[in-house]
């Protein structure tokens, strides 16, 4: 009985989190703020171990 109320309680968390990441844009960037972080830490990481230097960012036209 209790694990039956845990699993909906967990469940039904879920559903509201998943509601509200969807619904604002603004939750959503800074739940995913370190990701981007440590992407553009790891481009940069690359970029300086390269032989040439940094090299121009290839997204930019």
């Amino acid at each position: 009985m209790i694990s039956d109320l845990i699993v909906w309680a967990s469940v039904g968390f879920a559903v509201a989190f998943v509601a509200a990441w969807a619904a604002s844009p603004a939750l959503r960037a800074r739940i995913e703020r370190p990701k981007h972080h440590f992407l553009e830490s790891a481009r940069q990481y690359d970029a300086a171990a390269r032989p040439g230097g940094p090299s121009p960012d290839p997204r930019t036209p």
